[in-house]
């Protein structure tokens, strides 16, 4: 596989640190950021850099729409700024449409049997 996949380091939300990755990926795929982020637009405009940027076949993300233990972890774990750690939980519906805000299309969701993760593959029509 290695030479079919390669992975590289880089700041999502930085505009220059995507600009820098060579060759461009055919997926981007993101897990959790979107969960830490509580930004709305800051995840709108990741979204809409990937497609400018990066320009890839397609996306694939995950939603953590529900978690019943969502306090509890706000209590025991800290984040890398050593405040709680408090994720962002939102509807599926909301991160599709703004995808579809940037230029991706079709989305295919699969959702857990027990309603707190989406993962969403999308791809890009352009």
């Amino acid at each position: 596989m290695e030479d079919k996949v390669s992975f590289e380091r880089a700041d999502a939300l930085d505009t220059e640190s995507l600009k820098g990755i060579s060759p461009r990926p055919n997926l981007v795929i993101e897990v959790g950021l979107y969960g830490i982020i509580h930004d709305d637009d800051l995840i709108k405009t990741h979204l809409t850099h990937i497609k400018e940027i990066l320009n890839p076949d397609a996306i694939l993300f995950n939603v953590q729409t529900y978690n019943p233990q969502i306090e509890f972890i706000a209590r025991v774990f800290k984040n890398q700024a050593g405040d709680r750690c408090v994720w962002h939980l939102r509807p599926a519906e909301h991160l599709i449409r703004w995808a579809e805000d940037a230029g991706f299309r079709n989305p295919e969701i699969t959702m857990d049997p027990y309603g707190i993760y989406a993962v969403v593959m999308m791809r890009n029509c352009s």
